[in-house]
């Protein structure tokens, strides 16, 4: 099969294009830094009430934080039911928030569709078009030079009821971090 002279540039062009907007910071993420008064590079004795988890990486410290702050207790219209905070264990700075709403519906249900998409709607107004929609899960990003933000609906327990209703709880995560920037810096081109 050939492919003509035409076809290939316009390939070529279309893979180019895509990966020059791919890869335009937004300055709006970046300028945020946060959420709301909570900042990345804080610092982990800032956090008193923090509930320690287990971490998979050995260089980090994960824990669970809620606040009685009402400054923090909402994304938009939105109940935050805890934030999972991450932090550098070397330097005890704050690299990652992740804020929850819980939902106690099973991820199918509708009312957990029309919270993702009044969360994703209100980040789009504040952040601008995300750099990446996830086609295989609900999910969006943002990429700015050293801040990363995303929201995503993450399932959780989904079971049938003795009438075959879906019950479950689902969660709806909005994150700021900065690691994975640092990290995909320091990837090597290759194998």
């Amino acid at each position: 099969m050939k492919i003509s002279l035409l076809k290939k540039i316009a390939i070529i062009l279309s893979v180019y294009l895509y990966s020059f907007a791919y890869t335009q910071a937004n300055a709006k993420v970046d300028e945020r830094a946060g959420f709301k008064s909570l900042k990345l590079g804080q610092d982990y004795n800032d956090f008193s009430s923090l509930f320690p988890v287990a971490s998979k990486n050995p260089n980090k410290i994960v824990g669970i934080w809620r606040t009685n702050d009402d400054e923090l207790s909402k994304l938009f219209d939105n109940e935050i039911s805890h934030f999972e905070l991450t932090f550098d264990k070397s330097s005890k700075k704050l690299v990652t928030i992740e804020a929850a709403i819980l939902i106690t519906k099973p991820y199918t249900d509708p009312i957990v569709f029309n919270t993702y998409k009044s969360v994703a709607d209100n980040l789009v107004s504040v952040l601008g078009k995300p750099t990446e929609v996830f086609k295989d899960s609900y999910g969006m990003c943002w990429v700015g030079e050293r801040i990363f933000m995303s929201v995503n609906i993450n399932p959780q327990d989904l079971k049938l009821d003795k009438n075959n209703n879906a019950i479950g709880t689902t969660t709806i995560s909005f994150v700021v971090d900065s690691s994975i920037i640092e990290n995909k810096k320091n990837l090597k081109n290759g194998f």
